[in-house]
């Protein structure tokens, strides 16, 4: 295959060829904040039991998309699962999950309102910084990228411009 980027101006930014991987970052941030979750309360592992879910053991133990998408609905299960001293505790990683839960859900709409999507990232980004966690690319992509994405898209469902894309 030929190198796209490296003939073209400074200007052409990967976004123009690239489109955000948004099962890769769901991936990303729920099993990064899940396995932050695990060091802080032992006992977590609860949550996704409860829910009759597990981590695969292929690439490291984690969630797939099916599993993280079940993790982000069900947060409020934790104060049921979890005594509320542990539910304190991991309130910053909850937080997390609620406000990515939010940008997935905005993402996935038939037309991104751009407006609520900034706001829903905006509060990402402030309680992914809350957490303590350090940032990775995935969530560089999220809070730096995935606005100018959608901009890219016109507003459209990325979800259905990416399969346009490939198909």
């Amino acid at each position: 295959h030929p190198i796209i980027l490296c003939e073209k101006e400074d200007s052409v930014r990967v976004l123009d060829f690239c489109a955000i991987p948004m099962l890769h970052l769901l991936l990303g941030v729920v099993n990064r904040t899940y396995s932050q979750m695990s060091a802080t309360v032992s006992n977590v592992s609860r949550w996704p039991a409860a829910l009759h879910i597990h981590m695969e053991h292929y690439h490291g133990d984690s969630f797939e998309g099916n599993e993280c998408k079940k993790l982000l609905e069900s947060t409020h299960t934790l104060n049921r699962i979890l005594d509320v001293h542990e539910v304190n505790e991991l309130a910053p990683l909850i937080q997390v999950l609620d406000d990515y839960k939010d940008i997935n859900h905005i993402v996935h709409c038939k037309v991104v309102d751009r407006l609520q999507l900034h706001k829903a990232v905006q509060r990402f980004k402030t309680s992914w910084h809350q957490s303590g966690m350090s940032l990775t690319p995935k969530t560089h992509i999220v809070i730096d990228h995935l606005e100018d994405f959608v901009g890219l898209c016109g507003g459209q469902n990325i979800v259905e411009m990416r399969m346009h894309q490939n198909g």
